[in-house]
């Protein structure tokens, strides 16, 4: 059952945390999904890192460039 006024939640979301609520394993299970789950999002992060890197044709300059380069706001209190 799925709760109608959930807010900033998106309803798949919602949809897996209720078929996860009732699952009875260990905490190391837990640690192991919760691990899956982050090298999901990091593989698919690194996908879209490289293919910026190749869409624009960045070089091993332009790595530099970023490192060194000063981009935050300046504090002005």
């Amino acid at each position: 059952m799925i709760p109608q006024d959930v807010e900033k939640v998106c309803k798949t979301k919602v949809e897996l945390l209720a078929a996860l609520q009732d699952v009875e394993v260990s905490d190391e299970v837990w640690i192991e999904l919760s691990n899956i789950v982050g090298k999901f999002f990091a593989q698919r992060a690194t996908l879209k890192a490289n293919q910026v890197v190749d869409k624009e044709a960045w070089t091993e300059d332009d790595f530099h460039r970023l490192v060194h380069t000063h981009m935050r706001t300046p504090y002005r209190p």
